[in-house]
Parts: C-alpha cells; sequence; structure tokens
C-alpha cells in the first residue's frame, strides 16, 4: 500500500480558528443577502429633498462647491464625506436610486464585518463568537432605517470610520506616531461624514476600560490608550479647521426648531423616555419598529408610563454600574463597559441637547448605528461568559429567524413614499408629519380630493403646520378654488416667510387670478432675489410672461428653469418652452413692439420668428416694417425684394416694399407697389389707404 500523509483530526479549538478563515466572507454575504430588496427602492423622505428636488448637488458648479458648503438641510451640518458620495453617484449614474441604495447596503455590509474583525480582536479565541457579533449587528432590524433610507448615508459612513479607529486603536503597533496618525485619519474620516463622530470622547474612556488590563502599569496603559487619545484630538482639530474654513464658524447656530423643554423635570422625563425607546428598538425590535417614535411634548408628567420607563433607566444604570465594579478586576474584555459605551454613545441624540426631528419625533433608528456596535459586542461577550454553546446558539439561532423575518416584513414599506407614510399613519397616527406627507404624495399622484382630506387631519392635528396647509393649497389650486388655496398659502408664508416654494405657489394663484403685477413682484422679491437659481420660480416667471404674451421674457425663464427643475417638472417645461418658441408669439411680439414704436425691440423679435421657423412672407413683411422704422432702409430692400421674388403673389410684401419706396421720395416706385398690391389683394383696405396718402403729398400725382 502506497504511504499516504494523514491530515490530523481538528479539535474544537483548531475547527473554531478553521471557522474564523471564512466568517469574514460569510458576514457580509450574509448581510447583504438579507438586504438585497432594499436596492430597489424608490427615493423616500429627504432622499427627495435632497438628490431630486434640491438643484445643488443635481447640477453642482464644481465638486469643491458642493461638498465643501454646509450641507443643504441645515446651515449648521458640515458633511463633505457624505455629500462627495451623493454628487459623484449623481454625475457618474444620474438619478436613478439604485446606485445610491446599492451603496448604502455595501456599506452596512462592511460594517457589519468590522463588527466581526472587531470582536475577533477582542475575542481572538472565540472566532465562532466574532461571527455571532457581525450576525447579530448586521441582522439587526433596528437598522433596516439605516439601510433603506438613502439619507442615512452619514450614519453609515460615520459609523465605519469610528468602527475603523476603534480597530487602529486595537492594534499593536511598534510606531507610536504610526498609530496615532491612522488614529487621528480615521476620527478626520469619521467627523466629516457626520457631526455624532463626536460622541467618541464619551465612547473612548469606557472602550478603554472595557479592553485594557488595569494590572497592566501605568507607563503599558499610557502608550496603550495614547495613540487613540492624541489621533481624536488631533483629528478633531483638523475638523474644526476644516469646518470653520467652509463655513466661517466652529459652534452651530441655534436652531429654530429645538424643542422647548422649560423644566427640569420635564426635560429629565424626556432623556428617559428617549432613552427607553432605544432600549425598546435594541432589545425587541420585532414590534417596535416604525418611521416615526413620537411622544406629547413636554412629556407629561401625569402619564405612568413615562415614569415607568424612567425607573427601568433608573435600574438599568444601577445595575450596569454593579456589573462593571463587579467586572473591573476580571481580564478584559468586559462586557458592562462595552454595553456602557454603547449607551455613551446615543448622548447626542437622546436629548439631552432637547431636538426636533419633525411631526413630534424625539429619537430615529438611524441614530443606533453606531452605538449598537458596541451594545452587540458587549452582549455577545456577556453571552460567550453566561451560556453553553448550546443555549447560545438556540438563542441567537432564534434570534437571527426573527430578525430575517422583521427585515423581509418591513423592508417593503420602504420602497415608496406611498408605502412609507400608509405605515407611518398607522404606527404614529397622532403625528402629523406622516399625514403631511401622505398629503404631499396624493397631490403628485393627481389625487387631490385625497390630498384635500389627508391634509385636513395633519391641520388638525397641528394647525401651524405650514407644509400642511402649503399641501392643501396645492390640491385646491389643481382643482380650480384659486381663491382658497390662496388663503392657505398666504398662512403658510405666515408660519415660515423663508419657505420658497411658499411664496411661489402663492405667486401662482395670483396670477390665475390676473393679478399679474403682484406675482411678478412676488416672484421676484419673495423667491428669486432670495435664490436666483429656484427652478420652480422661474418656471412660474415663464407661466406668467407667457400669458402677457411675452415670449421673450418667458423663454428666457423657462431656459433658466430647465437647468435647476426637479425632473418631474421638465416635461411641463418643456411643454411651456415649445408655446415661448411658437413663431406666431415672436410675429405678435414683434407687431407689439413695433405699435409702441420701439423698432429695435421689433427687429430682434420678428429675427427670432424666422429662427423658429415663421412662414416667410411673415418675417419678412414684419421685419421689414421694423427695419423701415429703424432706419435700416437698404437692408430692408433687400430683404422685401428677396421675399417677393419668392413670394411674387403676397400682397404684404408689395405694400411694404411701397412703404419703403414712399420714404425714400421714389413716388412713382411706391404707387406702382401700391397698385400691385391693391391687384393682388382688392379686399384689402392697406394699399388703397397708403395710395391715397401718397397722392395727398406734393408730386403725388403725376
Amino acid at each position: 500500500m502506497a504511504n499516504r500523509e494523514l491530515e490530523p483530526d481538528l479539535n474544537p479549538m483548531n475547527r473554531e480558528l478553521a471557522a474564523g478563515r471564512w466568517q469574514f466572507a460569510f458576514v457580509p454575504f450574509v448581510v447583504g443577502i438579507c438586504f438585497y430588496p432594499a436596492i430597489f427602492g424608490e427615493y423616500v423622505w429627504d432622499d427627495t429633498l435632497i438628490l431630486v428636488d434640491s438643484a445643488r448637488y443635481r447640477v453642482a458648479d464644481s465638486l469643491v462647491s458642493a461638498v465643501w458648503s454646509s450641507f443643504s438641510l441645515s446651515p449648521n451640518y458640515f458633511r463633505p464625506l457624505g455629500v462627495l458620495s451623493f454628487v459623484l453617484e449623481l454625475r457618474f449614474w444620474g438619478l436613478g436610486p439604485l446606485p445610491p441604495h446599492l451603496l448604502n447596503v455595501a456599506l452596512h455590509a462592511l460594517n457589519s464585518l468590522l463588527v466581526a474583525l472587531l470582536f475577533r480582536r477582542l475575542k481572538p479565541s472565540r472566532p465562532l463568537s466574532s461571527l455571532a457579533a457581525g450576525l447579530l449587528y448586521g441582522l439587526h432590524p433596528a437598522l433596516l432605517e439605516t439601510v433603506a433610507f438613502v439619507s442615512c448615508r452619514f450614519d453609515l459612513l460615520v459609523c465605519t470610520w469610528l468602527l475603523i479607529f476603534l480597530l487602529v486603536d486595537s492594534l499593536e503597533l511598534e510606531s507610536v506616531a504610526g498609530k496615532t496618525a491612522m488614529a487621528a485619519g480615521a476620527f478626520l474620516m469619521a467627523a466629516l461624514s457626520k457631526e455624532m463622530a463626536v460622541c467618541m470622547l464619551l465612547v473612548l474612556p469606557l472602550w478603554h476600560w472595557a479592553v485594557v488590563d488595569p494590572r497592566s502599569g501605568g507607563r503599558q496603559i499610557f502608550y496603550r490608550v495614547a495613540p487613540a487619545w492624541a489621533g481624536a484630538v488631533l483629528g478633531g482639530i483638523f475638523y474644526l479647521a476644516f469646518r470653520f474654513l467652509a463655513l466661517g464658524q466652529v459652534l452651530p447656530q441655534p436652531g429654530a426648531g429645538a424643542i422647548n423643554v422649560r423644566e427640569l423635570l420635564s426635560h429629565t422625563l424626556l432623556i428617559a423616555r428617549s432613552m427607553a425607546t432605544y432600549a425598546t428598538l435594541v432589545l425587541w425590535p420585532f414590534t417596535s419598529l416604525s418611521p416615526l417614535h413620537v411622544s406629547p411634548l413636554p412629556v407629561p408628567e401625569t402619564d405612568p408610563w413615562v415614569w415607568g420607563e424612567f425607573g427601568l433607566c433608573l435600574v438599568g444604570g444601577l445595575f450596569l454600574v454593579w456589573w462593571g465594579i463587579r467586572s473591573w478586576r476580571r481580564p478584559p474584555p468586559r462586557a458592562a463597559f462595552l454595553v456602557a459605551a454603547g449607551i455613551a454613545g446615543l448622548a447626542p441624540v437622546v436629548n439631552l441637547l432637547p431636538l426636533e426631528l419633525g411631526g413630534g419625533a424625539i429619537v430615529a433608528e438611524r441614530f443606533l448605528t453606531f452605538p449598537l456596535t458596541l451594545l452587540v459586542m458587549g452582549v455577545t461577550l456577556m453571552a460567550t461568559q453566561l451560556l453553553s454553546r448550546r443555549v447560545g446558539l438556540l438563542l441567537l439561532t432564534l434570534w437571527l429567524a426573527g430578525s430575517v423575518f422583521t427585515i423581509r416584513r418591513t423592508l417593503p414599506h420602504w420602497q415608496d413614499e406611498e408605502s412609507l407614510w400608509s405605515w407611518a399613519v398607522e404606527r404614529a397616527p397622532g403625528s402629523p408629519l406622516g399625514w403631511t406627507n401622505l398629503a404631499l404624495e396624493a397631490t403628485r399622484r393627481g389625487e387631490n380630493a385625497r390630498a384635500i382630506e389627508l391634509s385636513e387631519k395633519a391641520i388638525m392635528l397641528d394647525p401651524k403646520n405650514a407644509n400642511a396647509l402649503d399641501n392643501k393649497g396645492v390640491a385646491l389650486f389643481h382643482l380650480g378654488r384659486v381663491a382658497e388655496a390662496e388663503v392657505l398659502f398666504r398662512g403658510a408664508t405666515d408660519l415660515e416667510p423663508g419657505n420658497l416654494l411658499y411664496w411661489n405657489n402663492l405667486a401662482a394663484v395670483i396670477r390665475d387670478q390676473g393679478r399679474v403685477e403682484e406675482a411678478e413682484q412676488i416672484l421676484f422679491s419673495r423667491v428669486l432675489d432670495r435664490d436666483p437659481g429656484f427652478g420652480l420660480g422661474h418656471l412660474n416667471l415663464g407661466i406668467l410672461y407667457l400669458q402677457a404674451q411675452r415670449p421673450d421674457l418667458a423663454e428666457a425663464h423657462l431656459v433658466k428653469a430647465a437647468q435647476t427643475l426637479p425632473p418631474r417638472e421638465l416635461e411641463s417645461q418643456e411643454r411651456l418652452l415649445g408655446q415661448a418658441r411658437e413663431s406666431r408669439r415672436w410675429l405678435k411680439l414683434g407687431d407689439a413692439f413695433l405699435n409702441r414704436g420701439d423698432s429695435k425691440a421689433a427687429v430682434a423679435a420678428f429675427r427670432r420668428s424666422h429662427e423658429l421657423g415663421a412662414p416667410e412672407p411673415d418675417f419678412a413683411v414684419g421685419l421689414g416694417a421694423a427695419l423701415v422704422e429703424s432706419g435700416h432702409w437698404q437692408e430692408a430692400r433687400v430683404l422685401l425684394e428677396s421675399a417677393i421674388r419668392r413670394h411674387p403673389k403676397e400682397a404684404r410684401l408689395w405694400n411694404n416694399l411701397g412703404m419703403l419706396e414712399l420714404r425714400e421720395k421714389r413716388l412713382l416706385a411706391a404707387k406702382e407697389m401700391f397698385l400691385k398690391a391693391m391687384a393682388l389683394a382688392p379686399e384689402w383696405d392697406g394699399p388703397r389707404h397708403n395710395l391715397a396718402l401718397l397722392e395727398r403729398l406734393p408730386g403725388g400725382r403725376p
């Protein structure tokens, strides 16, 4: 028998190490497969506002001007890295939603892989546990919003770079300077992705308490933690410098939409409710998902639920402190401090500084994107310490099965605006935001009666809801009820005088009531003076000038409108531009200028009519008359004689040539032209009148 080398049997530890070689491909693969349907979704919510309706990133003059400025939704947001990804997608792939959705899914899969890698650094002896951590994070249903909502790109990117920052911190490198530089670069990229990167300053000490052994000695601990701290400080300084250069400010300006929390108790209860909502999303996401998590504001002190939430937060905090003290002398990593680090990562978004997310919402699921990485690692570590492998595997299987089921059941709600906001009003019927956005979608679909009904529900919940007033006004306008629409648009402008769209809509209803000068004044002073590139304002002016028989002004504004209009408005713009470029309109405009004595403008109008295909006799008659009036007699003669050679039976050409001869005092030639015109059009009084005029002149009779 031939000798054959026998492969040794793998013991359990070796099998785990072997598994670790493929798990890092398995985690993103499973996450990608689970979230695959998300790439076929449409733009929803702020996606449409940022990428479609606004021209800021679609038609940016330059990449630098688009990226190196405040984010379009707020002058306080400086997020050039996320904005850069949007601008590049729009330039290379246009407005199609598939590439942005695909990148969101890819980034989430990458973050899941980074969680697995980071946990592997914490527990190198348990590679299958790192697989569990990556899957628990990647398939957590609370992150569905982050993946399916393109505007959450900032949350995905800041999570990516903060995880890289922690990975750098976990590396054992000989060069302290190199490790510091890598940490600084990662933190800078995180800060340039989203301001929430600042949470790392709270997370980092808890992270180090979780992963650094206090028995190592002071000097060794210092060299272990110093590069990360130095990197965070350096990265933060560079970010603040870039922010100042781009925005001219370091600290954010006070926001007008902040929740007004007047008393300490009310503020404390708001924080407790926020924390309890996040805890519910983390611990039981299967029935708690919603696009809107709302609460009455201020939080009612008589609500027993909020006191229960406060009690749970207090008990949970005390348990975490007890757990941390108990595990302090144990070898790292320590689960209690990882969980505490995850909670610290939520500090910017639990209303410590009260904020308003719209529609009464107090928290958002997307804010869990980074904190959940630490919470998952803490829970996974705790499970490896407390549970047997069989029990742990059973619980993991059940959780992941429930997660996949919840994700696939919930993803369709994020496929389009109608699905999202129908789900929103079902989950949070007391919030006006869902009804408002559902009404907006109804107006876009032309369902005006339904839009009015939905807007009225939003207004009942919030009488000062300017968006709802505007939506109802748009629906009434489309139904021809312009006077009622005007009242609503005026109400919206009173509530939000800085909103250009409301003023534009008000100008439209005023225009349709025949008050052209008032509408024109609003469009210039309230809309285009504030934003010269506002496409809908130019479109509105184009319509106004078409109605006023000024195709020259209409064409100019409609061309400007095309540069910045949302795509859904381009069909209307092209139709209107076609009307503005009808040659008959320019012929009438030329006649109007001639009647007003503006021969120079008449010449330009008639020349434009020729460019737009006006019949030669019509064009030559008008331009010839305008050239005569402006003193360009020789050019007029060449034009008229050339046209007569091609159209010898056109009486108007002979008549106008006669007028030119009359101007040049060639009376016999003029008379001949008038007689020719009379013979060709005996029913026309013009040549007969001109001939009578000629005969009254000295020498007019032979």
